[in-house]
């Protein structure tokens, strides 16, 4: 199998099944683990990269009125992966769906075109499944997400009596103010 993945928390699910030597290309933002970040990126920011507040990087996104990201379709012609795991949910956040969905027109062979999109640790947890029976891992799949539980299970216990508990609040962007959590990429 040759996979491209397009999102970071795919590319760690992958390398944590043990198809790291499937994953022939990665997005940009894909660096962990250490070894991804040695695959060709298939994508890039089409924002400038001197822009660091982010109510200028919000303007920029607004005046470009497309997609913020690029994919790089000569590298995804050469490498020919048959699967892709991608995301639908938010076209700011990683490269959008339809704009993976046009570039599959450089491939010899229509791909699977996955996407992930959790938005809780239930969906997580499935979308570890579901890599695993896309690949032919589920077992390894079936593991990983009993370790994951566990550990969840093993922080509750730890703080179920705890005393009092801070307030959070999740923040993903400052201006304009966006709270976290609509989505996990």
């Amino acid at each position: 199998m040759r996979i491209a993945s397009l999102l970071p928390s795919a590319t760690e699910i992958l390398f944590s099944l043990g198809l790291g030597d499937q994953v022939v290309a990665v997005s940009h933002e894909c660096d962990y683990p250490p070894e991804a970040s040695k695959r060709p990126a298939l994508t890039k920011s089409a924002l400038h990269h001197k822009i660091h507040k982010s109510i200028d990087i919000d303007r920029e996104v607004e005046q470009r009125g497309g997609d913020i990201y690029e994919i790089d379709e000569k590298q995804l012609e050469r490498l020919q992966p048959d699967l892709i795991l991608t995301q639908e949910l938010c076209a700011v956040c990683a490269v959008s769906y339809t704009r993976v969905k046009e570039a599959d027109r450089v491939l010899d062979a229509d791909p699977k075109i996955v996407s992930l999109e959790p938005s809780n640790l239930e969906d997580i947890v499935d979308n570890i499944l579901l890599v695993g029976k896309i690949t032919n891992k589920l077992g390894p799949a079936q593991e990983l997400a009993s370790q994951l539980l566990t550990r969840v299970n093993a922080v509750k216990n730890k703080t179920r009596d705890a005393g009092s508990r801070p307030r959070v609040f999740f923040m993903e962007w400052l201006r304009p103010p966006w709270a976290g959590g609509h989505w996990i990429p």
